[in-house]
């Protein structure tokens, strides 16, 4: 996350809790109206205060239904119902708390288009993920040279994981793969890393 510098991305509080939401509504726990209303307050929550941050926490989201939805089959027709219903509400409500600044976002008299930087600069080297940036205690000598080099922005990088989550994570995957919260969670991981 480029959260250096980026301080509404350091604040993602919301992020668990509308997981939870979506995950009430495809389990069949959550109430679609309620839960629906709770999801939408908390999109809407998160759409104005970082909504890049908004469409991972979708991408992540759609990942883990997906992954549910391949370990448990005889369950996906039954949740379709309470999770489209939910989600109809909580879209509803995100449209009304959020809609008008979309509009101006998109729409308005300082609507942008396109990216005004390369797009190459951004994103995350290999050696990202397990070379620690200069800002952490225990990091890596030339890790400033190497995001310099590479024409990275300081402010940009921070994909660093470490070996220890690299090799932890997959490994208690599969250690406990029968339990479905762990196996989603494992696999969602290492989907969005891969991403």
């Amino acid at each position: 996350q480029a959260a250096m510098y980026h301080y509404h991305l350091q604040f993602e509080v919301l992020v668990p809790l509308i997981l939870d939401a979506v995950l009430l509504l495809a389990s069949g726990r959550g109430r679609p109206v309620r839960t629906g209303l709770w999801l939408g307050v908390l999109a809407a929550a998160q759409l104005l205060t970082a909504e890049e941050v908004l469409a991972d926490t979708a991408v992540a989201a759609v990942v883990m239904l997906l992954i549910l939805a391949a370990s448990r089959p005889a369950a996906v027709r039954p949740a379709l119902r309470p999770l489209a219903a939910g989600a109809g509400v909580a879209a509803a409500v995100l449209l009304v708390a959020g809609g008008d600044a979309l509009w101006i976002q998109f729409r308005g008299p300082l609507a942008a288009t396109g990216i005004p930087w390369p797009a190459s600069r951004y994103g995350n080297h290999p050696a990202d993920f397990v070379s620690p940036p200069a800002a952490m205690l225990l990091h890596g000598r030339g890790y400033p040279q190497f995001v310099y080099r590479s024409g990275q922005r300081p402010s940009e990088y921070l994909g660093y994981i470490g070996w220890p989550m690299l090799v932890l994570v997959p490994v208690v995957t599969l250690i406990f793969r029968r339990e479905l919260c762990v196996r989603v969670a494992g696999l969602t991981f290492v989907v969005l890393e891969l991403l």
